[in-house]
């Protein structure tokens, strides 16, 4: 049950191809090499390394044996230089815990936690092959009785943890892991943002005055978490978020598999909470009018996503009991149309890798693998058309992007808080954490980076954003509107060869072609993947695009710190022609993150009068209350002036860019 790759990214296929040469490598290949080095090695005098599963600028995660029990396990490694990184570390210690100490069928389990002597961190966790709950839905309409079967067991699981005192604060389908069968085994992973009364585990047997690891992982007013998932509580704080959050949670996933679409959709990621926190809930008749469920079972869905906590069943146990008594009112095989295949298509997934294509990342906080679009609460069309049962719902909004920020942080006007929240590109999970940003392995070309971008904020100059025109109508036989489409299949076809080559076209063809979100997400993986292969469109990322090309540079420096790709766009920002092509919130953007501790105070100004959700991702960073005060991204902690800062990026930012 581990992440994926988020920085120096790579991938390797967890079983050898069938021609018996080596699995599959894509990625940053100089990381690949050092991680292949551990290969064999023994971890802890117990843990022999077998497979390369995935792997990033966080650590690596392999197939491991025990050496004297010969039992087959997914370990991973955190490097050495996280140590630094007080919130990754923590949140790799709860997923140690709660797997450790919840013993229940229904909840992935760690088998040990450790430091090794170079001062990196491993985990080890249970070797279960299987998928998320998100790719089951994906694969197609899934039969009521089926859908109660696995909620009812998420809901054992919850039950346990619960019990013990800890709250899962992310239950979403990609944080469910089935095993399909009869009966779909199903776990409950990732508890990297549990609320975890960790004083209640301490061993007797620590000396007094030890420090103890805190319960709570994020500041006052920061909430974070799968929105389509979120609880309405959730805006004051991730202090109101209780077990009955979790049930919530767990109530918009019974919707979605009754309904074949979530209770919810907005045109952003605001709306959408918007929504959860103030609209009733609409009957699956509305949502889908072609679904047929009973109304009993209809109404334990309703329940679980009552507005108000107290109005929802008072435990796990109690919607258990509401879920058995439901069941009795289904006929044998109630369903909306026949179910396809399930096993058609359908990928097994080792707990502690991730599906060989399309290539996911090693995700900073989760510990187990996702499924290959892990987005939730997908946007209207697009969900609809993939949803459990085929069904469009009636007045779908217009489509949008499925692609949405690798971090935002987004004002909450009704609330008065902000939270972060975390987003994904097909296959890959953000860099960065709910409330904490991506591992800032920020390239030496910084102090560089910051004068420049001073100079030009200070000047108010900057190249004219807007590239040439361009010269030519086709290249390779096809017009920039065919290579769009050919870019945008780039993640469901794993076919990065020819997203890059449709990029370089489009650098020929239409210097606006990075102007949607999609295409930009592409572009910054591709640019990932080649490494030092991809300098031709890391070049035309800085000079054909305009501001849209530098956004991706932007994104390749600040969360992809340890690839190749991100030391060459930190070189390129660092260039006044380059820079001076963005926009001023970037310009802004790369000063605050480059400057020297000392320095940043002043630059608070310009953040106030041209920053963005990416210079309120770093000062959220700042005010963080795991962070050492005295030195990096949390040098500013406590700084009344950034929270005078924070709150005014709050009330511009309405919604991610």
């Amino acid at each position: 049950m581990l992440g994926r790759p988020v920085k120096g990214e790579a991938v390797v296929q967890d079983e050898p191809s069938s021609d018996g040469q080596e699995p599959k490598v894509t990625g940053d290949l100089a990381a690949i090499e050092r991680a292949k080095k551990l290969v064999g090695t023994v971890v802890s005098d117990r843990y022999r390394l077998h497979n390369l599963l995935a792997m990033g600028g966080m650590g690596a995660v392999f197939t491991a044996e025990h050496v004297h029990m010969r039992k087959r396990v997914a370990i991973k490694l955190l490097h050495p230089d996280m140590e630094g990184l007080p919130g990754l570390v923590a949140r790799f210690e709860r997923e140690a815990i709660v797997g450790a100490h919840v013993e229940h069928p229904n909840i992935a389990s760690a088998r040990d936690f450790g430091k090794l002597p170079d001062g990196s961190h491993y985990l080890v966790l249970e070797f279960v092959r299987g998928v998320t709950l998100r790719q089951l839905i994906h694969q197609g309409s899934i039969s009521t009785r089926r859908a109660v079967r696995i909620v009812r067991q998420i809901a054992e699981g919850l039950g346990a943890v619960h019990a013990r005192g800890i709250v899962h604060r992310d239950v979403a389908p990609r944080n469910i892991m089935v095993v399909p069968g009869q009966d779909d085994h199903v776990k409950v992973i990732d508890f990297g943002f549990a609320k975890v009364p960790v004083e209640k585990f301490a061993a007797m047997s620590i000396p007094q005055g030890t420090p103890i690891m805190p319960s709570e992982i994020t500041s006052p007013g920061v909430i974070f978490g799968t929105i389509g998932y979120l609880a309405p509580e959730a805006v004051v704080g991730m202090k109101a978020v209780t077990a009955a959050s979790d049930l919530y949670a767990l109530g918009s996933i019974l919707y979605e598999l009754l309904a074949g679409v979530p209770p919810f959709e907005g045109e952003s990621q605001a709306a959408l909470f918007l929504q959860h926190r103030t609209e009733p809930v609409p009957r699956i008749s509305t949502r889908a009018p072609h679904v047929r469920v009973p109304e009993s079972l209809e109404a334990v869905a309703r329940r679980l996503l009552a507005k108000r906590p107290e109005e929802r069943f008072g435990s796990a146990k109690e919607l258990i009991a509401a879920l058995d008594s439901a069941m009795n009112d289904l006929e044998p095989d109630t369903r909306s149309m026949p179910p396809p295949d399930r096993n058609h298509g359908l990928k097994l997934t080792v707990i502690g890798a991730e599906p060989p294509s399309p290539l996911p990342r090693f995700e900073d906080v989760a510990e187990v693998t996702f499924d290959d679009e892990p987005i939730e609460a997908p946007p209207p069309a697009e969900k609809s058309a993939r949803s459990v049962r085929s069904v469009k719902p009636q007045n779908a909004p217009a489509k949008r992007s499925s692609l949405p920020l690798v971090l935002g942080l987004l004002a909450l006007a009704a609330g008065g808080g902000y939270f972060a929240y975390r987003y994904v590109m097909p296959g890959a999970e953000p860099s960065a954490a709910a409330s904490t940003p991506a591992a800032s392995n920020v390239p030496a070309v910084s102090a560089r980076a910051s004068s420049t971008a001073a100079a030009l904020v200070a000047s108010d100059s900057a190249v004219s954003a807007t590239p040439a025109a361009p010269t030519v109508s086709a290249v390779g036989g096809h017009d920039a509107e065919a290579w769009k489409r050919i870019v945008r299949q780039a993640p469901s076809t794993n076919n990065y060869e020819r997203a890059f080559e449709g990029l370089l076209a489009l650098a020929e063809l239409d210097a606006t072609a990075l102007s949607t979100f999609e295409l930009r997400t592409v572009a910054l993986e591709t640019a990932v993947r080649f490494g030092e292969r991809g300098a031709k469109l890391t070049d035309a990322l800085a000079s054909r695009f305009g501001s849209d090309g530098i956004d991706v540079l932007y994104e390749l420096w600040s969360k992809r710190g340890g690839s190749k790709s991100a030391e060459v766009a930190g070189q390129l920002l660092s260039q006044p022609e380059v820079l001076g092509r963005g926009t001023p919130a970037l310009r802004v953007a790369v000063e605050l993150r480059a400057a020297a501790c000392a320095d940043k105070v002043k630059v608070l100004e310009k953040v106030r009068k041209d920053g963005d959700a990416r210079a309120l991702a770093l000062l959220v960073a700042a005010r963080a209350p795991e962070c050492d005060a005295t030195s990096g991204e949390c040098c500013m902690q406590g700084n009344p002036d950034v929270e005078n800062t924070v709150r005014e990026l709050v009330k511009k930012t309405e919604s991610p860019r």
